[in-house]
């Protein structure tokens, strides 16, 4: 097996030969979200490597978070596992990270009106949403000028949870089913979508598409394929 130290040396080269391929994570999801954004990623190319690890969440180059099961313990089994304090750094440093279904009542402050903390890497606050949590239903979705991956079209909603208002800071998209309520919100590298991309057909798989390859130009971009904090926890590991 390749060691850390060996790993730090062959990504190096290869994102200075312009030829780095995105390590890519799935964080921890039910089994039937896994194989569906699995099967997503596999049209278009790309491979998903399931987490195994609190480093696998904080040193690799993109995750992807399907927390669309996520009830309001959601947040704290994550907090359980280890794990908030490296989708918070994440999310603070911009790096590629993105959260899909309930996205932001997770990473947010949790739920108006209920004791569900959220990580709280989001000031922003979600509250319920369509009586039968099952339900999936498509809906159209505006954006504004500053978001660089989801663009209009009509997107799978599973109506758990909705964000009347989007936090400063933070490019948005919205769909309105009665009501105006955020879809997604974007900054950096970080993308939060109350969506699911992965079962909303070819404008699901645009958006996926976009931001695999906005974290992709970052990776060929950059001297180092990991930043110098990363590296030194990394040698650190391996020593």
């Amino acid at each position: 097996m390749e060691s850390i130290v060996a790993a730090i040396g062959r990504r190096a080269l290869e994102a200075q030969a312009g030829n780095a391929t995105l390590d890519c994570v799935l964080g921890p999801c039910t089994a039937v979200e896994g194989a569906a954004m699995q099967a997503a990623f596999h049209k278009l190319g790309r491979h998903l490597r399931p987490w195994s690890s609190v480093d696998d969440l904080r040193f690799a180059d993109a995750v992807v978070l399907p927390w669309s099961a996520c009830h309001r313990r959601g947040a704290r089994r994550f907090e359980d596992l280890g794990l908030a304090d490296a989708v918070r750094e994440r999310m603070e440093r911009g790096r590629p990270t993105l959260v899909v279904g309930t996205a932001v009542q997770v990473v947010g402050a949790g739920i108006l009106g209920e004791h569900a903390p959220g990580l709280e890497a989001v000031d922003v606050r979600a509250e319920r949403g369509a009586i039968d949590p099952e339900a999936c239903a498509f809906e159209e979705v505006a954006t504004t000028g500053a978001m660089r991956f989801v663009r209009p079209g009509r997107y799978a909603f599973q109506k758990r949870y909705r964000v009347p208002l989007p936090p400063a800071g933070w490019a948005s998209a919205y769909a309105e089913d009665g009501r105006l309520h955020v879809a997604a919100l974007e900054r950096g590298q970080v993308l939060l979508t109350q969506f699911r991309p992965e079962l909303s057909g070819v404008a699901g798989l645009e958006v996926l598409s976009r931001w695999c390859a906005a974290a992709e130009s970052g990776l060929q971009g950059a001297a180092r394929p990991v930043g110098a904090r990363e590296e030194l926890g990394l040698l650190a590991a391996a020593g």
